[in-house]
């Protein structure tokens, strides 16, 4: 994962609740989707659709094997007992009952085999809370509780604790950008968001992406609702004073 894991949002708004989809890279199929209302409490919740990045096939089946034939219902004297048999399980079905089979199983693992993984059901993992009076967003993520500060009212960055990668915060990447980056305590990057790509990148290295991927999605999708918010009412700040002015 060299230029890491690519979230493209989709942003949408149906009557009273606004959506954004997230989907992984170029595929179809969305990975999350997160439902925002006013009216509900918490204000979001965040829907999973796929329950891992990769699916498995499922292990080779056992190759069983069947002791020799009994010789006057004995075992030959020359057979140990418990001894591993070199003769395969598998037995045509023309195979007379009884007789010793020497031909070997050997069609390949999953050949012929159309291993077709359950689609997961869709879960919720994490929800958001916003605050009228406050800049602080309340979320959850995975049955973990925490609150998204910022260490002043002029802090454009918001602080959290987190189970797995401890103290994170999502933050400005630049005065002059409104692209946002998620750093550890010692300043790593863990993902970015591209405002004008409208995508969130994952940087963790596989082991731990699919760990912490529910996590960067709620904290990350909360803080782009709450600067598209706070753009939203400055706009209509300025609409309000505009018309008073005249």
């Amino acid at each position: 994962m060299a230029d890491g894991l690519h979230l493209k949002i989709d942003m949408t708004k149906e009557k009273k609740v606004r959506k954004y989809t997230l989907t992984n890279g170029n595929q179809s199929a969305p990975m999350y989707t997160v439902e925002i209302s006013k009216k509900s409490k918490p204000h979001a919740k965040v829907i999973k659709h796929s329950a891992s990045l990769s699916a498995h096939p499922p292990p080779p089946p056992a190759q069983y094997q069947v002791p020799p034939p009994y010789v006057n219902g004995h075992q030959p004297y020359n057979q140990p007992y418990n001894q591993p048999y070199n003769q395969p399980y598998y037995q045509p079905y023309n195979q007379p009952y009884n007789q010793p089979f020497s031909q070997p199983y050997t069609q390949p693992y999953n050949q012929n085999y159309n291993y077709q993984p359950s689609p997961p059901s869709d879960q919720v993992v994490g929800t958001m809370t916003f605050h009228e009076l406050s800049s602080k967003i309340d979320v959850s993520f995975n049955g973990t509780d925490v609150s998204m500060k910022r260490s002043d009212p002029l802090a454009g960055g918001r602080k959290f604790q987190t189970p797995t990668l401890g103290k994170l915060q999502w933050k400005e990447e630049n005065l002059l950008s409104c692209n946002q980056k998620l750093v550890d305590e010692n300043r790593n990057v863990i993902a970015r968001y591209n405002k004008k790509k409208d995508e969130i990148v994952v940087l963790l290295p596989h082991h731990q992406l699919e760990r912490n991927l529910d996590m960067i999605v709620v904290t990350g999708i909360a803080t782009v609702e709450y600067e598209r918010k706070s753009e939203s009412d400055a706009d209509t700040a300025g609409e309000i004073v505009e018309a008073f002015v005249g």
